[in-house]
C-alpha cells in the first residue's frame, strides 16, 4: 500500500451503502482492496456484493411500496455493509490507522457511495427500459 494511501472505515462504508446502497458499499470495499493490493479480491467482493444488492432489489420489488419498508431496506443495507467491511476489511483498516495512515474522510465515503448508487440505479433503469422496448416490440411484430 502507498504510503500516502488512505481507507474508508467501516463507518465510511456504512454511509456509503445509507447514500448508495450496497452499490456504494461494493464501491467502497473495492477501493479499499485496490489500495491494500488485491485487485482480484476487489473484484471478487464487489461482483458479491452487487449480485446480493441485485437479489435485495428483486425482493423489495415483489414487496408493498410502503415508505417505511424501503427505509427499513436501506438502513438493513448500511448495516450490512458495516459489517461487512469491519469483518473483511477492519483489522487491515486498524493496522494502517495505528502506523498513522489516516482514513478517507466520511464527505469523500458518502460521495463515493452516493454516485455509485446512482450509477447502478441508471444501469438498472436503461436494462428495464430496454428490455421493456424489447418485448414491446415483439408484441407489436406478432399483431
Amino acid at each position: 500500500m502507498n504510503r500516502h494511501e488512505r481507507l474508508y472505515t467501516p463507518t465510511g462504508v456504512a454511509i456509503g451503502a445509507l447514500l448508495g446502497t450496497l452499490a456504494g458499499a461494493a464501491a467502497l470495499l473495492w477501493l479499499n482492496y485496490r489500495a491494500l493490493g488485491y485487485p482480484q479480491l476487489a473484484n471478487r467482493v464487489a461482483a458479491a456484493t452487487l449480485t446480493v444488492y441485485l437479489l435485495i432489489v428483486l425482493i423489495a420489488s415483489l414487496l408493498p411500496h410502503e415508505l417505511w419498508l424501503g427505509a427499513l431496506f436501506v438502513l438493513l443495507q448500511a448495516g450490512l455493509a458495516q459489517q461487512a467491511a469491519e469483518r473483511l476489511q477492519g483489522a487491515a483498516i486498524r493496522y494502517y490507522l495505528a502506523r498513522g495512515v489516516g482514513a478517507q474522510p466520511l464527505a469523500s465515503a458518502a460521495a463515493v457511495g452516493l454516485l455509485a448508487g446512482l450509477s447502478v440505479m441508471l444501469a438498472l433503469m436503461m436494462v428495464i427500459r430496454v428490455l421493456g422496448a424489447a418485448g414491446t416490440d415483439a408484441v407489436l411484430l406478432r399483431v
